[in-house]
């Protein structure tokens, strides 16, 4: 009769045992997969953030390339029309025939050309100071201002030759104006655009590969995770 009892006894307490472990397991379980989960769902987000980040700074660095370009067409432009007008202005030569210069004859073409100054390339403005001599009087002096090259002052060219000289070479800049070109030639303007192209298409490869990477992480971490998981499932 004890024995029956002491036996009695003993298959309780195992039968408790095993139904404790049992739904102490299973307790466990959906907690494991729910923690397994909110991590995937963390390391996701994450990656997602990582390329957000990632495409953000490649759009601006092309944002980036196009202004520079248009600021190379525009220098492009601004210096093809400085030659130009330095050009035509050098085919403009000072002289008693043709310039038809108020006041400026041959003789002082002559010294205008010891100056190297003998087309309306050679300067680009007149100068009237008043200067003193040995600090006892003032008088004028009318220097022509050489493209970069400093200002002269040439023996015979006073205030109103220089002024009439000045407004020779005002005239013909005038005129040239009118027809400077608006667009830089083809060759240039192609070379800037390929330049250019080959950035945007270093910056497009980045682009794909941020998204390759970002693909590759997503998929590495789905499967780790359904690893994670299917293991928890088996232990239970």
């Amino acid at each position: 009769m004890r024995l029956a009892a002491f036996v009695m006894v003993v298959l309780i307490v195992v039968c408790c045992w095993v139904i404790f472990h049992i739904a102490t397991k299973k307790g466990k379980e959906p907690g494991e997969q729910g923690d397994s989960t909110q991590k995937e769902i963390r390391e996701m987000d994450e990656i997602d953030k990582n390329l957000s980040n990632r495409l953000l700074d490649i759009a601006a660095q092309k944002k980036s390339l196009d202004r520079e370009e248009e600021n190379q067409f525009k220098a492009s432009l601004k210096s093809f029309r400085e030659q130009f007008l330095s050009d035509e202005l050098s085919q403009q030569k000072i002289n008693s025939y043709s310039s038809r210069i108020a006041g400026v004859g041959k003789a002082l073409v002559e010294k205008l050309s010891v100056a190297n100054i003998r087309t309306a390339a050679d300067f680009d403005q007149i100068i009237t100071r008043y200067e003193s001599a040995h600090g006892r009087f003032t008088h004028e002096v009318t220097y022509i201002k050489k493209i970069g090259r400093g200002e002269i002052c040439v023996n015979g060219i006073g205030r109103k030759k220089a002024e009439a000289l000045d407004i020779w070479r005002r005239q013909i800049t005038s005129a040239i104006m009118g027809r400077l070109p608006q667009n830089i030639p083809s060759d240039q303007k192609n070379a800037i655009r390929e330049h250019y192209i080959t950035k945007r298409m270093f910056l497009n490869e980045q682009e794909a590969d941020a998204k390759r990477r970002a693909d590759a992480d997503r998929n590495a971490c789905k499967e780790r995770y359904l690893m994670e998981r299917g293991d928890l499932e088996r232990q239970s």
